[in-house]
């Protein structure tokens, strides 16, 4: 898959660290997306749109980016769910009988 944020940039930016749960702009194509997790030379990001992708510490640097306030339309993964989607430890045996259906 072709990196969507460093595609055309030219600038460096070494100032800026990935910090997880921070969202950035590209400011050469103006994509948004938030640092999800830095792992060893790795950076998990989401875009706004909700594709995740991995990028290694020499795509970050060569990017040009600003720290962002989190977008006003963005709605976390789970944000909009009431308590009682979850099941909060509830009984799974509808997942057993799915399992003995296979067997």
């Amino acid at each position: 898959m072709m990196n969507r944020l460093a595609k055309g940039v030219n600038t460096v930016t070494d100032d800026i660290q990935p910090v997880p749960e921070q969202w950035y702009r590209n400011i050469d194509d103006e994509v948004l997306f938030e640092v999800v997790a830095v792992e060893n030379d790795m950076i998990e990001i989401r875009y706004h749109d909700g594709e995740v992708e991995e990028l290694d510490i020499e795509a970050w640097e060569e990017m040009e980016l600003e720290p962002i306030e989190n977008p006003q339309d963005w709605i976390g993964d789970y944000e909009d769910m009431d308590s009682d989607d979850f099941m909060n430890g509830e009984d799974d045996s509808d997942w057993d009988d799915a399992y003995d259906e296979l067997e």
